[in-house]
Order: C-alpha cells, then structure tokens, then sequence
C-alpha cells in the first residue's frame, strides 16, 4: 500500500503521519492536517494480539490511518456523484417551488453551493 498521504479534504493542506506506542505496547497511528489540524481516528494494533513484531504492528497500524485518510479524501467526490445521479442539478432551480421549501432540497441546494466553493479555491491555489 502506497504511503502517499493526500492533500487534506478540508482546507489542502498537508497530512503527516503520526505513529507511537502505549504504554502496554499497543502501537496506535493516525493521519493529521499540519494546517487545520483535522485527524483521522486513532487506529490501534497490538503486535501480542496479531502474534507480529512490533515493526510489523507498526505498519499495520500505520497503514490503516493513511488508508482512512486518503479514503475519506474521496468521500465528498462519491457524495457529489450521488446527488448528480439522484438530484439533477435542476431539480430545485426554481426556488419558489414548494420542492425547493423542502428541508432535504435546501440540504442538496447547501451542498452544491459548497462544492461550488471549493472547486474555486482549488482552482484560486
């Protein structure tokens, strides 16, 4: 698995991995944001448990925070791709219908907005 981190999902910035031992030997690792400070969970591993080295818990554990990291990094792709197939764009584009008055349409109409947004950001970097 590669150990590329990619950028943070929120603000860009860049991710780093942190990994350390408890004191009862459980490796436990996540991913955080060195700007915004968003993290992943803590992932833990005991290498007693697994019956492996401590270097291979290690990596487990490792491996673990960066793969939920660089998954959660495509999440809101996945979520804009189910609104477009389930929520064509124009479905509450006129704004006086009573559809668009609807909580869930003022939800979907919220997200839009702020893919907008961050489509410009990235494009302004």
């Amino acid at each position: 698995m590669s150990e590329k981190l990619k950028p943070c999902p929120h603000c860009g910035g860049e991710a780093r991995s942190v990994t350390g031992w408890t004191p009862k030997g459980t490796c436990k690792s996540f991913v955080i944001c060195t700007k915004c400070e968003t993290s992943t969970k803590t992932y833990f591993v005991n290498y007693q448990y697994y019956e492996i080295s401590k270097e291979e818990a290690a990596n487990k554990a490792k491996q673990e925070a960066i793969a939920a990291w660089n998954e959660r990094y495509t999440s809101w792709n996945l979520l804009m791709e189910i609104l477009d197939k389930h929520y064509p764009a124009d479905v509450f584009s006129d704004p006086e219908s009573q559809l668009s008055k609807d909580a869930g349409s003022q939800i979907v109409t919220k997200l839009r907005e702020i893919n907008e947004l961050r489509a410009k950001t990235k494009r302004g970097r």
